[in-house]
């Protein structure tokens, strides 16, 4: 299972989830995914830095987002007791476990990257994704992102 986040800045104290996906994969395939925008709570806006990155405006979760508790129990009832990989792991169980106990292990995508690649000069996702052939061209989006962390495991494991 591939999981992914955006979010409204780096603290998950102060910063809130803006959208959240995952996919299901099976032998390095995709079977089904799941992705939801986020509401944000009344009186905060998507900081104009995340919407130049991510494209995620506020218009977006207010007309496509559902409330955190709807995507949080999407999302929990999707992944249930499976292996989560995830770029930056630590970053997104952070966020998550504010909202929801999470004893799922955890593979780090970025981690893994590092210890196959330890040549390439970045190993953010979408360096890597444009290193390793990858054919997604969104970023910042977590639908797309998962997708391109599938694309950086298949690579990886050829290289093992």
């Amino acid at each position: 299972m591939v999981l992914d986040l955006e979010t409204t800045g780096f603290s998950h104290h102060k910063n809130k989830i803006i959208e959240v996906a995952a996919i299901k994969v099976r032998n390095l395939k995709p079977v089904d995914h799941m992705s939801h925008l986020v509401r944000l709570p009344d009186n905060e806006q998507v900081p104009p830095f995340i919407q130049e990155l991510t494209g995620i405006t506020d218009h977006m979760l207010e007309t496509d987002g559902v409330d955190i508790s709807t995507a949080i129990t999407s999302l929990s009832a999707f992944i249930q007791n499976e292996t989560l990989i995830i770029h930056n792991a630590p970053f997104d169980t952070r966020f998550l476990k504010v909202h929801m106990p999470l004893p799922n292990p955890v593979i780090c995508s970025l981690a893994l990257a590092r210890q196959v690649l330890p040549h390439m000069e970045s190993h953010s996702l979408s360096f890597l994704k444009g290193c390793l052939g990858s054919e997604v061209r969104e970023s910042h989006r977590a639908l797309a992102d998962c997708y391109a962390v599938i694309d950086v495991i298949r690579a990886c494991k050829k290289m093992c």
